[in-house]
């Protein structure tokens, strides 16, 4: 019974990160496909030494983050002008104008989907098979 609870537990798990995950990959995939670009000011960027860091910008009187790699970083000053995509609305979300979602979202969602089909497989079946956590044989 045990076994059961184990892989139905982890089935379930991954259901509800499709879900969400699917959400936010609409919700990003509506940005960027009816969005449009705007003007944005950096207020602050990453170290360059770093190899991700948020970058500060301000639009319409209002800071906000996105995550930028050090190596793009250098590139910009603060006080420069940044073109992001934006669809009013959706007011914490902005993307970069050659930033698809899909084919990242899609091959996420696709690998956590199979997996938790692989957990209801084996939740469900005759004889699940053993489970071993931290040198122990869970029954």
């Amino acid at each position: 019974m045990r076994r059961r609870l184990f892989w139905m537990f982890f089935a379930l798990l991954a259901i509800a990160m499709v879900v969400f995950l699917s959400y936010s990959v609409i919700t990003k995939w509506q940005i960027y496909s009816k969005g449009s670009i705007v003007e944005v000011t950096i207020t602050s960027l990453p170290n360059a030494t770093t190899t991700n860091g948020n970058v500060k910008f301000e639009y319409e009187g209002t800071i906000y983050a996105k995550s930028m790699d050090g190596n793009t970083s250098r590139m910009y000053h603060p006080g420069d002008k940044l073109k992001l995509k934006y669809l009013k609305g959706y007011s914490r979300i902005f993307l970069f104008p050659d930033e698809n979602p899909l084919p990242w979202g899609v091959a996420v969602i696709a690998m956590i989907s199979f997996f938790g089909i692989a957990c209801l497989y084996y939740a469900f079946k005759k004889d699940p098979p053993p489970i071993q956590a931290f040198g122990r044989k869970l029954d």
